[in-house]
């Protein structure tokens, strides 16, 4: 028994100085000072630990009645250790209740036109509409991976074209048809999500539309140009939030053309989804709107908090369960009335509180150090 005692102690010992190990070269190779210190410091601890074992076990130290009751307590340790570190202790109430636990002080509806892609843009909307350019235009022709910028350019007009294919009155508000069809709140939440799915959405989500997260006025989402600065109304009390999985590979070749393309991509891809079921909707007999790369009535990322596809991390950014922050988002305001998701704990606020490694590597420092996420 004692033999077998010392087998598994000296492999848990291993396995956790390898995984020190393995984090040192990690935050060595991110340039993670802070973490490269304390990880070093973690290894060569382990390390002494480790050898110590080793060293006692060939002094036969483990076969004595004190060196077999410590196996047995060391063991105990780290089954409690393990347990403690990957079972759930409980949720946090403020992620349970989605944008309304992150909201401090006196809120109001944000102007589009103060966003840095509205800034951008507004200089090609000065004179017509059709000056209206995609992203990867806007951003400097050749500077994404040098001599390749007339390929660059040509990959990001092919998917920025489908979107502004896609940005007219009649599919961004399609005609809703006479003929009403009734259904209930739950079957029309459960069609909705077959059909996104479907047509290719990774993540669904249902929300009640909260009218902060409405923008006042367009900014870089105006149609034509005489639309720039009116007002935004909406009667539509619901939201339906998708999501479109980015590629790890492609968005790990980041700033490169790579990952411009794949985000391009899926702008286009949920521009299609969201058009498409803004149409299914409207021929239900109920009035949708469509919200997509070049049009958007509504802010993204607190609609995908409240109807339940993720949680705010430090960087801005949704993080899903299932993908990270590695997804694009589009959506239809609509008032078909549906079954709403619940927004969801996946322990991102408590992670974001502790981590900082986004704060302290944002190289304009643009990303606050402070543990509140506000809006």
């Amino acid at each position: 028994m004692t033999n077998v005692l010392i087998t598994i102690s000296g492999i848990i010992l291993f396995l956790i100085t390898l995984f020190a190990l393995s984090f040192l070269i990690s935050s060595i190779w991110e340039k993670e000072k802070r973490a490269s210190v304390f990880a070093a410091i973690q290894f060569i601890i382990l390390s002494a630990i480790t050898l110590a074992f080793f060293w006692l076990n060939k002094t036969d130290f483990f076969n004595t009645q004190t060196g077999y009751w410590r196996l047995i307590a060391f063991i105990l340790f780290t089954i409690t250790a393990i347990a403690l570190l990957i079972l759930p202790i409980g949720t946090n109430p403020t992620a349970k209740k989605g944008t309304k636990g992150l909201i401090t002080g006196n809120v109001i509806r944000f102007d589009e036109r103060n966003t840095v892609f509205s800034k951008i843009s507004k200089k090609f909307m000065d004179s017509s509409p059709e000056n209206k350019q995609p992203a990867s235009v806007m951003i400097e022709k050749g500077r994404i991976d040098g001599p390749g910028g007339a390929f660059n350019i040509a990959m990001g007009e092919a998917s920025s074209k489908i979107v502004r294919n896609l940005t007219t009155p009649a599919n961004l508000n399609p005609d809703i048809s006479p003929n009403k069809t009734s259904l209930s709140p739950d079957d029309a939440s459960i069609r909705i999500k077959g059909y996104t799915s479907e047509l290719g959405a990774d993540l669904t989500g249902i929300t009640e539309l909260n009218p902060l997260w409405i923008y006042s006025h367009y900014g870089r989402s105006c149609i034509t140009a005489d639309e720039w600065g009116t007002q935004i109304n909406t009667d539509h009390k619901f939201a339906i939030v998708l999501a479109t999985e980015m590629d790890v590979d492609l968005v790990n070749t980041a700033p490169h053309t790579p990952s411009m393309m794949e985000s391009l991509h899926n702008y286009a891809k949920g521009a299609y989804i969201a058009t498409q079921l803004a149409k299914f909707i409207a021929s239900l007999g109920y009035s949708a709107k469509v919200n997509q790369m070049a049009h958007y009535d509504t802010m993204m990322v607190p609609l995908a908090i409240d109807s339940g596809l993720g949680e705010l991390s430090r960087m801005g950014y949704l993080i899903t369960k299932e993908y990270g922050p590695r997804i694009r988002l589009s959506a239809v305001t609509t008032d078909l009335p549906m079954t709403t998701d619940n927004p969801v704990d996946i322990g991102v606020l408590d992670f974001c509180s502790k981590c900082l490694k986004c704060a302290h590597n944002c190289p304009s420092n643009s990303i606050s150090i402070n543990d509140r996420k506000e809006k």
